[in-house]
Formats: structure tokens, sequence, C-alpha cells
């Protein structure tokens, strides 16, 4: 990677694929492990040979679905991946294929949207459906999933609005696995202008909670706390909660090139949402991304972004999945 190019070119113009290709690894490192291994610990009590039904909703490139067949979750599944961006089955055949190569995998192409991951003792049937979500719950069978899984994505949408949909998409005693919400802290350092920092911070939050989409409201910056809080209020029974936050920070050796097209993508983002702010001075926020940007390219950067992952489970009488006391 040209990383003077990327830096000065900003992520406005870079692709989102390539963008959530970069964040696999940091994601990786940034995954609540204890939320993680509970959930691993009751579909390995469930059963070690039967067939789970998976359902991702915002499935991006693929990421998800390759990451727990590698950490040993995902053995013999169905899994519907869904997303509405319109190149979203292109670039996750992509995405899948060259993953299958370099891990022995085999990936088949089974229909138009169907397709095969397997290797000895494992096989994971693959659905890819490229729809919103909203076009998805008008038209989803309800209630015969063991898994609902959404990741970076909560955050997104309309938490009073779709989570009570969302959840019944779980069969009785499924999960609700929830993880990267997006919880009301954004941080960059070394400090440029702490004032100005601030008011960065707290306009571009402010851009999240007034996002919307079709006229209807889609984000919230602080996605994780109420999440928490309306699982509860619809009596929902919490198995464990915890932080996951992004920690990017220069190493000794410096950034790895995925973190420099990741911490190019967040300025990007950012620049997006605030150019032209009639809050902010057009100078002075035209400078902090400079400086931002020249920290990148001089190993300085540090940035922090609070998340949380959720695991849940849908009351009612279990079916094929049924939660036990954790030890």
């Amino acid at each position: 990677m040209n990383k003077e190019m990327n830096v000065t070119s900003g992520a406005p113009a870079a692709d989102f694929f390539r963008y959530l290709t970069a964040k696999r690894p940091i994601d990786d490192r940034s995954l609540n492990r204890h939320v993680y291994g509970l959930l691993a610990r009751q579909l390995a009590k469930a059963s070690v040979t039967r067939t789970f039904n998976f359902l991702e909703l915002g499935a991006g490139c693929g990421a998800m679905l390759t990451r727990l067949i590698e950490w040993g979750l995902l053995r013999n599944a169905r899994y519907t991946a869904l997303d509405a961006h319109p190149n979203f089955i292109i670039h996750t055949d992509r995405y899948l294929q060259a993953w299958a190569d370099s891990w022995d995998y085999r990936y088949e192409r089974t229909g138009d949207i169907t397709r095969k991951l397997s290797r000895q003792g494992m096989e994971v049937d693959l659905e890819l459906v490229q729809q919103s979500l909203g076009e998805f719950l008008t038209t989803a069978e309800p209630a015969n999933r063991d898994v609902v899984l959404a990741h970076a994505f909560l955050d997104l949408v309309s938490l009073e609005i779709t989570l009570p949909q969302i959840v019944q998409l779980a069969e009785p005693g499924g999960f609700l696995y929830f993880t990267l919400n997006f919880d009301g802290v954004t941080a960059f350092e070394p400090p440029i202008n702490p004032a100005l920092d601030r008011q960065i911070e707290a306009l571009y939050h402010a851009s999240m909670d007034e996002r919307k989409i079709d006229a209807k409201p889609s984000g919230d910056s602080r996605t994780g706390r109420h999440l928490l809080s309306q699982l509860s209020r619809m009596k929902i029974p919490l198995q464990a909660a915890g932080s996951s936050d992004w920690v990017i920070y220069p190493p000794a050796e410096g950034y790895a090139e995925d973190e420099i097209f990741f911490l190019c993508y967040i300025l990007g983002t950012l620049e997006i949402a605030l150019k032209g702010h009639p809050e902010l001075d057009p100078q002075a926020f035209e400078h902090w991304l400079e400086e931002r940007r020249k920290q990148v390219t001089e190993n300085q950067l540090i940035y922090v972004a609070h998340q949380m992952d959720v695991l849940a489970q849908r009351p009612g009488t279990p079916g094929r999945v049924q939660s036990t006391p954790d030890e």
C-alpha cells in the first residue's frame, strides 16, 4: 500500500468492502471473548453433531462467517447472510473464495444465491440475500433460527422500531448475538485542540442520532447501553454483555497496512459527516483533518471507539437450543 496516497486521498473514495476486510483483524481482537465464549459453550452443550440455523443481519463481506469457522463455533450449519449493499453478493463471493483457498476449504456455488463451504467433517450451506432489513422482515419466516447475529449493524437502525421484529426471527430459546454496538465514545489522541476535539466528537455523535433513511430514524450514538435497557424492558433474558472497543495505536514497528487503511477510512467518514456543518469552523476542521492524517503518516495517531457485545436469549419453550447454566 502507498501510505501517503491513502492518507491524503481520504476514505470517502475508498472501497467500502476494502474497509470491511481491513477491519477484520481489528474486529478479531476487539470482540469480547467472554460473551463469545458463552455462546460457543451453549451451542456445544446443545449438540456437537446437529446442524444449526444462523441468520446474520448486515453481513458485509462475510467476515463474521469466516471468523466463526476459524474460531470453531461453526461446523455444520445453515447460514443466511443478509445485506442491502447492491454489490453484496459479488464481493462476498470474492472474499469467501479467497478465504476458502487460503484455509483449504471448498467453496461451491449451488444456486443463484446459495453456496456451500466444506471440508472434511464440516459443511455450511450458505444463502446470500441482497435485501434491506425492512424488506427482509416483511417476508422472512419467523422463529426458525437458532442464532440471530448482527455485527457492527444495530447502531445503523432504530432499536425501538426494529429490535422487537429482530427478536421474532429467533426460535423460542434461540440466541441473539449482537456485537460491536457503538456506545458513545470516539477518541483521537494526541490532542490537537482540546476544545475542538470535544466539539468534533460531539457533532459526530449528534450526526448519528439525527440520521434518517426514508424519513425514519436510523442510528444511535449510544446503541450499546440502549440495547441493554431495551432488551430488559422487552423481558428478553440477557446472558452476557461486555465491551468490544476498537483501540488502534502505533506499535514500535508502525501500523499494519490494514490499520492505515482503517484509520484513513474512519477520518474520511468523519469528514463526510461534518463537512459544511454550520457549527464547525471550516478552516479549523480542515486543519484538524490534516493534522490527524499527518499523525497517521508519522505513526502517532491513537484511535478509540467504545462498543459493546451482547448475548441474549429469546424467551419461550426452547426448541432445539436450550441454555444451561454456565460453568
